[in-house]
């Protein structure tokens, strides 16, 4: 969810997040680490959904690049449905989720393995809000179009870090803290500054060019008495 209050048509209402109004993502991430492979921006209500459910149609978008690999996606019973989990089983993908059940009163039920690797490994998508919600922009702007692009900029930042840390695992290397990674990007993206030379136009008067050395003499001189 990116936090916006302003008009917009596609923008949600989500009573049980800290932010309960913006523009809401749908995010497919690595559950070893949170990089985000795939994201999609709600923008309403999908025109010609197919007869499976708009849902449905949702995560076979996000989860297509990866069909066949034997991958296990973990949602929650948002997206959970039979449909769903058979066509997944079909193209060699696993699937688990939770769904809404109504117990008998007194009775004991054995945790099944599926439910202990569901409380070992969903939470993927929270891990990758809670780093992008860090160095977040947190500034104030009257286009909602800048705060997607910032909160998808360091998204984008985050997955670089984690592929870095990856390859410093390969070769046995202690990786930076995100922060002074974020700030080597910056200085490359910026690059180093050098001073142009100036260039005077049309005729120069040596008296003009006199007059100006002194200034700067005395200014520099005053600046260097207050450097205490």
């Amino acid at each position: 969810m990116i936090a916006w209050r302003g008009n917009l048509s596609f923008r949600v209402y989500m009573p049980d997040k800290p932010d309960k109004f913006g523009v809401k993502l749908f995010m497919l991430c690595d559950l070893s680490n949170g990089y985000c492979s795939q994201v999609e921006i709600y923008h309403g209500t999908a025109q010609n959904p197919s007869q499976k459910g708009k849902i449905y149609d949702l995560v076979m978008r996000l989860i297509q690049p990866y069909l066949g690999n034997g991958h296990t996606p973990f949602v929650d019973n948002y997206y959970t449905s039979q449909i769903l989990f058979h066509d997944l089983y079909q193209q060699q993908t696993g699937a688990c989720g939770t769904m809404s059940v109504n117990p008998r009163a007194g009775e004991q039920i054995q945790r099944p393995a599926c439910i202990v690797d569901y409380d070992k490994y969903m939470g993927a998508v929270d891990r990758c809000d809670q780093m992008i919600a860090y160095p977040a922009f947190k500034g104030r702007t009257l286009m909602w179009w800048k705060k997607v692009f910032y909160h998808l900029l360091m998204m984008a930042t985050l997955n670089a870090y984690l592929l870095y840390k990856e390859n410093c695992a390969k070769w046995r290397k202690k990786p930076v803290l995100h922060q002074l990674f974020r700030r080597e990007i910056v200085k490359a993206l910026v690059g180093e500054t050098s001073h142009q030379p100036v260039v005077v136009r049309g005729p120069v008067n040596q008296r003009d060019m006199e007059l100006g050395a002194t200034s700067c003499l005395r200014s520099h001189k005053k600046v260097r008495s207050l450097n205490l």
